[in-house]
């Protein structure tokens, strides 16, 4: 991409790269590869994808003040609805972490009037494994169960095996 000056190539290659050093525990230079990511889409809607991806790097990182912003950011600009719901659904969690349980009760209630069960399998049993989480997180143990059990039994039905692992 570097060599050709092809904007697109070097964004993939970055946001994979991104997702490869998260999964591999290297945080640090999954951001920085995150970063030259969203710089480097052309397509406002690719920068905004990839701003989700880094987001929930920042997150794991414990930077929740800049995953908040960027999500934020994801979920006033992108245009398709499923990305919209899954900004709110992060960012309501970022608030469980944050032990905010208002502002997480707020923004669950505002992805329930957004019709949250309309989206994709994929994404739907995301959101319902980082309700179960967001509630393990406040100490709400029996609604978390539920919430992780629904989760789990959804993953099944859709064949999402690597939710299906971290549900259990």
């Amino acid at each position: 991409g570097r060599k050709t000056g092809d904007r697109y190539v070097r964004a993939i290659a970055h946001h994979d790269l991104m997702t490869v050093e998260k999964l591999a525990g290297d945080l640090d230079d999954a951001v920085l590869h995150g970063w030259e990511a969203v710089q480097a889409y052309d397509s406002p809607e690719g920068g905004l994808r990839a701003l989700f991806d880094l987001a929930g790097v920042l997150r794991e990182s414990g930077e929740f003040s800049a995953a908040w912003d960027a999500y934020s950011v994801v979920a006033g600009q992108v245009e398709g609805a499923e990305y919209y719901l899954l900004a709110l659904d992060a960012m309501a969690y970022i608030s469980a972490l944050r032990g905010q349980e208002e502002e997480h009760e707020l923004l669950r209630n505002r992805l329930d009037e957004e019709g949250w069960e309309g989206a994709s399998p994929v994404y739907r049993a995301q959101m319902l494994y980082y309700r179960g989480l967001s509630y393990r997180t406040l100490g709400r143990e029996e609604e978390a169960v539920g919430w992780l059990k629904k989760a789990l039994a959804f993953a099944e039905e859709h064949g999402l095996n690597k939710l299906i692992f971290d549900a259990e």
